[in-house]
Parts: C-alpha cells; sequence; structure tokens
C-alpha cells in the first residue's frame, strides 16, 4: 500500500477552493495543514495537496525537491492515517509547507509521522463527539 497514485492527489479546483474556505486547519512546524471531511457514497483515499510558496523558496529547482520529499515521507507515513478513516467519509488534506530553509528528508519524515499524529488524534475526538 505504499503508493501515491494520481488519485490520491488533490487536483480538482473546486475541492481546493471548498479545502481553503471551509476547511479546519492547525499550524505544525514545518507545516500549516488544512483537513476537511466530505460525506460521499463511494470514498477514495484521502486526497493530499502539497503546496511550496515561492515566496519563500524562489528557485523552482528548491521547490520541487522539497515537494518530492514532502510526497516520499507522505508516502512512508499514510497507513496510519487510512486505518483511521471512516468508512463513509474521505478527507481533504492540504499541507503548506512554511519553513523559509530546506529540510532534509530525516527530519521532514518525522515531521509528517508528529502532523499525521496529531491529525489522527483530531479525527479520533471528532469521532467521540459525533458518537455522543
Amino acid at each position: 500500500m505504499n503508493t501515491f497514485k494520481k488519485g490520491e492527489k488533490l487536483c480538482s479546483e473546486k475541492k481546493i477552493q471548498i479545502l481553503f474556505n471551509t476547511g479546519e486547519s492547525f499550524y505544525c512546524y514545518p507545516f500549516k495543514v488544512h483537513y476537511l471531511w466530505i460525506n460521499v457514497a463511494d470514498p477514495d483515499l484521502p486526497q493530499v495537496l502539497i503546496t511550496v510558496p515561492k515566496r519563500n523558496h524562489k528557485k523552482a529547482v528548491n521547490r520541487n525537491r522539497i515537494k518530492r520529499i514532502i510526497r516520499e515521507a507522505y508516502r512512508l507515513n499514510k497507513q496510519q492515517l487510512i486505518d483511521t478513516i471512516a468508512p463513509d467519509q474521505q478527507l481533504l488534506l492540504g499541507l503548506v509547507f512554511t519553513a523559509r530553509e530546506q529540510i532534509e528528508f530525516k527530519e521532514l519524515n518525522e515531521r509528517i509521522s508528529i502532523l499525521l499524529r496529531k491529525l489522527i488524534s483530531i479525527i479520533e475526538k471528532n469521532q467521540q463527539k459525533l458518537m455522543e
């Protein structure tokens, strides 16, 4: 299950607008995380949008390298997130890289793991509220 296919990438402009306009967010250095639950009849895997602002990293080479590292770290750690998602919901996830310096893979991998654990705890709290 360690793949990152086209269906897992958030590409739809409508969904992106909905995610940033109505979704919730939190900050977990070096990411600002936006997330939104969508009730769908046939849910797919969580869809992820990864962005690196041009304001912080001027060269496209650097932005693309950071995005590639983030994708790889997410791909390796996403199973813990997939296991906690309810079967009738789909998660839209936006990861905005906010650090001004470049971060190596090992540290980013740890940060993604921490970020996903924090998101899982938020998911579990919301599921408990819905059951009450």
